[in-house]
């Protein structure tokens, strides 16, 4: 990334912009420097719509073989979602790491998302 960003006192270190339709898997790989070591995040995020005549929005995430899985259900809002601040997920390269979502629904089964990852203070 060019530049620096800087808020909620960490620094911004990807950000990724991109449409995916419900129900298919989006993988997202992010390199992280910090002096000599480097690592690489992986993470990977579904949308499913919810079941029944009304949405319930949830999300839940698991660490699968170093692989952070997002699974996001109901979400639908044409106008947007997100966290309400970056998430802790753990620890690379000897810093904590975050993550953040814009999300906004497009239509009936495309999903507009804008993923953030943070790193804190070593």
């Amino acid at each position: 990334m060019e530049g620096a960003i800087r808020i909620y006192g960490l620094d911004q270190v990807s950000a990724s912009d991109f449409l995916v339709p419900d129900n298919m898997e989006a993988a997202i790989s992010v390199p992280v420097a910090r002096g000599t070591a480097t690592a690489t995040l992986r993470f990977t995020l579904r949308f499913v719509p919810s079941e029944g005549a009304l949405p319930v929005q949830s999300n839940s995430w698991v660490n699968d073989n170093g692989t952070i899985k997002f699974t996001f259900v109901g979400w639908t809002n044409a106008f947007g979602t997100s966290f309400t601040e970056p998430f802790k997920l753990g620890d690379v390269s000897g810093a904590p790491f975050f993550v953040q979502i814009a999300h906004r629904k497009i239509g009936d089964t495309l999903n507009h998302v804008t993923w953030y990852v943070f790193l804190g203070a070593q």
